[in-house]
């Protein structure tokens, strides 16, 4: 008799006893679970992979054996414990094999075929051999695993696997296939390599981890029969080769369930059952609650082994509410139009502005006749202790007082970056007391380096000083005027960020309409005691008006502080109260729209972005741009969108006749347009001359900034 038959008959006779015992036990919905035992028998397919063609210390000529599959019983008993509503704890004990016949086949050579004649002639045949390796691994199994049940009548189980190898023998040949006829020559047989015995480094302890599916049919009120499969995944392996064996079981399960009698399940519940009847009052500010009556019932019932005891409250309750206060409150805002008519108001347009405005420094320090004395120049002096606060753009914005601190402008920049250097070449207007004098040169370009050096702490070796007779672009010295302008210290810079332009920027607000009237109305005002309004934008507070009786009509002035400053809606509510403290609130949102430099939303004409540019001074009766001028053009000329208008204003300096400076303003004029490059339709030129001077001609920095062009850019927001 087989083993497989013997399991089957015993597992048949545990069925038909779990069968007669299940009509004994009560219903399941009044029991409580304390464990399951069984049985179980079923099929296991046994799967080999292998990658290895020699046991260890096994003489073998195999390559690599390939996988095998084999058939194998799996039975055994388990016993299972509930952990949870829907987990139990199960444990087998059983028993099955992990035998298998390992084969491969290889060609090992090839044998020469001679026909009639003299010669052989080149036909072989292949020799084949087939290298088997049977291995016997009947195996005692444990095996606990996690139940789940996730809904009714289906179980997963999750676990591992323990198995003790009973015996683990192989039993190995090589055995020649083909051609027939052929035999080893080493022992004149069709085997060799005939080994038998047990498998060297066989690991007894085989582990694997498992996984299952079952389903639970019912058979009587405690048993069950659960058709499975489960996989054993291989931890270890059999020996020290590459040889792993995985099974893949079916079979089922016969469970049997051990139930106790639940205990008693008592139920306690307080019920209330209210009703509120509600009564409006004219004289009450606010609602109000009040008990009117209670009763209390006492209920006892059993119901499938529970008991409900319930007490039901009865109470009776009467809501008095104040008289619904309804003045029909609305409020429009209105606003005037060209006609002077009342019209909505859509929406509150700001139109922010960005005004750029732009001042050169002029590099020259103008001193009095014979003198180095820089106490007796035009420019402004600062203590050391001050210059941590010195900002050039708080300066006042005008250009006569940004020169006077082009020192102090210089010397915060040096201050800011420490690898520039400058050059100062004093000069004199070489007549009178200064013909020749270049020690007076000097001494000027030392008077400056002295105070860059004491007052902003430059290191002198940071600034060369040279002197020269005439500059090297001298003003007529036939004039006074000229002289004046000669007697002076040149400053060049090898970083022209340090007589870069000095940049000033505001921004102006205009908003449209000027005026917006809220004006409020109300279907019923006989309640009404008194009234108020509030103008928010984003909870800021714009306006704040109250007052009794029906409320007014009320105007309100936007250019008058504080008045709306975001893209948020303002929100205009009014309240109206009756004496009772009742309050009824309307509101109207008026939307903002904000145009700016950066976030314009307008059409075309409805915002503007306007830049000026002054150059730096042409030097004296020239129309020639230096190259910090044509630094400051390309600047202008990045500026220029395609719908921008341009106007460039020439001016001069009272020096020589009104003729003549309006034409070297023309030409002054003339160049920049060459250098921006801009067609004649963009463009406006305005040679001004000396007609109107920009600044006072009577020192020389008024005269050197005269002689200049100003440039305007007027671009339309989108």
């Amino acid at each position: 008799m087989t083993p497989w038959y013997s399991a089957r008959r015993m597992f048949l006779a545990l069925l038909v006893v779990c069968l007669g015992s299940g009509t004994l036990v009560a219903q399941r919905d009044t029991l409580i679970l304390r464990h399951y035992f069984g049985a179980y028998a079923g099929a296991a397919i046994t799967m080999h992979s292998t990658s290895f063609g020699q046991l260890p210390g096994i003489p073998s000529c195999c390559i690599e054996y390939t996988g095998a599959t084999a058939i194998a019983p799996a039975l055994g008993v388990f016993f299972e414990v509930p952990l949870a509503d829907m987990f139990t704890l199960q444990t087998r004990l059983g028993f099955t094999s992990l035998s298998g016949s390992l084969q491969t086949d290889e060609v090992i050579g090839n044998e020469p075929v001679l026909r009639d004649g003299p010669i052989p002639v080149g036909e072989r045949r292949s020799i084949t051999v087939n290298h088997t390796l049977d291995a016997t691994l009947p195996l005692i199994t444990l095996e606990p695993t996690v139940g789940i049940n996730p809904f009714d009548k289906f179980w997963v189980y999750v676990g591992g696997r323990a198995g003790y190898l009973i015996s683990s023998n192989f039993e190995q040949r090589e055995t020649l296939v083909s051609p027939d006829g052929y035999v080893f020559a080493a022992n004149g047989s069709t085997v060799r390599n005939e080994i038998s015995g047990a498998i060297p480094n066989a690991s007894k302890l085989q582990l694997h981890a498992s996984i299952g599916l079952a389903y639970s049919l019912p058979l009587g009120p405690s048993l069950e029969l659960l058709p499975e499969v489960r996989y054993q995944f291989p931890i270890t392996k059999i020996s020290d080769v590459q040889w792993k064996v995985s099974q893949f079981q079916v079979g089922a399960m016969v469970r049997y369930g051990s139930y106790r009698p639940r205990d008693p399940i008592i139920k306690r519940d307080t019920v209330y059952r209210r009703d509120t009847s509600v009564v409006a009052k004219p004289t009450i500010a606010q609602e109000r609650i009040y008990l009117k009556s209670s009763d209390v019932q006492d209920e006892s019932r059993t119901e499938d082994w529970v008991e409900y005891h319930t007490i039901t409250i009865h109470e009776s309750y009467v809501r008095e509410v104040p008289r619904v206060f309804a003045p029909g409150l609305a409020v429009t805002a209105t606003m005037l139009d060209a006609q002077g008519r009342p019209v909505p108001v859509t929406k509150i347009r700001i139109e922010e502005t960005d005004v750029i405005e732009t001042f050169p420094l002029l590099h020259h320090i103008f001193f009095t006749e014979n003198s180095s004395d820089i106490t007796t120049t035009q420019l402004s002096r600062i203590d050391p202790e001050d210059t941590k606060d010195f900002r050039a753009t708080e300066l006042v914005r005008d250009q006569l007082d940004v020169y006077k601190n082009m020192l102090n402008i210089v010397g915060s920049r040096m201050r800011s970056n420490p690898k520039a250097t400058i050059k100062l070449i004093g000069c004199t207007s070489n007549t009178g007391p200064e013909a020749n004098n270049k020690t007076l040169a000097r001494a000027r370009a030392e008077a400056v380096r002295d105070y860059l050096s004491t007052v902003w702490g430059i290191d002198p070796a940071r600034m060369s000083v040279e002197a020269r007779l005439l500059p090297s672009s001298p003003a007529n010295n036939q004039y006074v005027e000229g002289r004046e302008e000669n007697q002076r210290v040149e400053i060049e810079s090898n970083d022209p960020l340090i007589l870069e332009t000095v940049e000033f920027k505001d921004r102006e607000r205009a908003v449209t309409p000027k005026q917006i009237t809220f004006d409020p109305s109300v279907t019923s005002s006989t309640d009404i005691s008194k009234w108020s309004l509030n103008v928010t934008q984003q909870q800021r507070a714009l306006r704040d008006e109250q007052g009794s009786g029906v409320p007014n009509r009320t105007p309100w002035n936007l250019d008058v502080d504080p008045k709306p400053n975001s893209d948020q809606p303002v929100v205009a509510t009014y309240t109206v109260f009756n004496d009772a403290g009742q309050q009824s609130t309307a509101q109207v949102r008026v939307p903002v729209e904000v145009v700016t430099a950066k976030t314009g939303r307008s059409t075309t004409e409805q915002g503007k972005l306007i830049e000026r540019y002054s150059l730096i001074m042409f030097e004296y009766n020239s129309a020639e741009l230096n190259q910090e001028n044509k630094a400051i053009l390309e600047r202008v000329k990045s500026r220029v969108q395609p719908e921008t208008r341009v106007r460039i204003l020439g001016y001069a300096d009272r020096t020589g006749n009104p003729e003549y400076n309006r034409e070297l303003a023309r030409k002054r004029c003339v160049e920049v347009q060459r250098k921006l490059d801009l067609p004649a339709g963009q463009v406006s030129l305005e040679p001004i001359g000396s007609d109107r001077l920009l600044y006072p001609n009577d020192t020389p920095s008024g005269r050197s900034y005269s002689r200049t062009v100003q440039i305007e850019l007027d671009t339309p927001i989108k």
